[in-house]
């Protein structure tokens, strides 16, 4: 899915709070994913530091884990399909 530049501002500026988190993480790593592949390593790394700073209460390092194994694996599927 593609999104407005003022939609992705919401998905990066706006707090995330409780009952948010996983969607807004999936939707907003899922398109960094698509702009830029970074490997799974990085992809990892850059869900867990912003879910650090923008989500109340943060989701556990293990969800965040399972949240960008989920976004590479879908995008991977993708990439095979186109």
């Amino acid at each position: 899915m593609r999104y407005s530049a003022e939609e992705l501002n919401k998905l990066v500026e706006c707090p995330v709070l409780e009952g948010e988190r996983n969607d807004r993480l999936t939707k907003l790593f899922g398109h960094v994913y698509g702009a830029m592949r970074p490997d799974r390593v990085v992809l990892y790394h850059l869900v867990y530091a912003w879910n650090t700073m923008k989500c109340d209460p943060p989701l556990s390092g293990e969800e965040v884990l399972r949240i960008a194994e989920s976004i590479n694996g879908r995008e991977s599927r993708k990439r095979k399909v186109a």
